[in-house]
């Protein structure tokens, strides 16, 4: 019997991490976005902008920190769903909670291994750095396997400093792309 938990979206108590009510409105609200950037494809489920409702900022937040791949099931399933499935070789987790738990929730809907071969070199955390200060952001990549075709999975794209330099360490990958839930980037105009 499944424990019970609460919606991250409206708090109700349900057994999945999103209530069927909640479920129903993101999946109406979903703008899919793909664009290509420096040579990868960055896929989102939705596009975040100014006019974007309340709930997606705070199912954004709510997911912060989340490794538990079973939380990000009903939305690895919509971004299935919505995107298409992925071809890879790999998932490749941003190292943080959240994109280990959304990479986790995809490769038990794909079949795509998850390798978390990426750590931090400098700066460790991104929440309160600025746009100049993400561009120095540098991870080393663990694994001395040789990708060419990859799935960097995160929660939300603003800059790309991070995808950008994940793609470095992993020694750019061609057709390769970026799978988040929401890209922000359109805030920018």
């Amino acid at each position: 019997m499944s424990r019970m938990r609460s919606c991250l979206v409206c708090k109700i108590p349900v057994r999945e991490s999103v209530c069927e009510h909640c479920l129903a409105g993101l999946f109406r609200m979903r703008e899919p976005f793909h664009r290509e950037e420096d040579g990868v494809a960055v896929r989102a489920l939705f596009s975040w902008h100014e006019s974007t409702e309340r709930a997606l900022p705070w199912l954004v937040h709510s997911l912060k920190g989340q490794a538990d791949a079973r939380v990000w099931r009903p939305l690895a399933t919509m971004m299935v769903h919505v995107l298409g499935l992925p071809q890879a070789e790999a998932l490749i987790p941003i190292p943080s909670d959240h994109a280990r738990g959304l990479a986790g929730a995809l490769s038990a809907l794909t079949g795509i291994p998850v390798r978390a071969v990426l750590r931090a070199t400098r700066p460790s955390g991104q929440k309160l750095l600025d746009r100049w200060q993400r561009r120095s952001i540098e991870f080393t990549a663990l694994d001395c396997t040789k990708y060419t075709h990859v799935i960097l999975c995160d929660d939300v794209i603003t800059t790309g400093a991070t995808a950008r330099a994940a793609f470095r360490a992993l020694g750019r990958p061609g057709g390769s792309a970026v799978w988040c839930l929401a890209d922000r980037r359109p805030c920018d105009g």
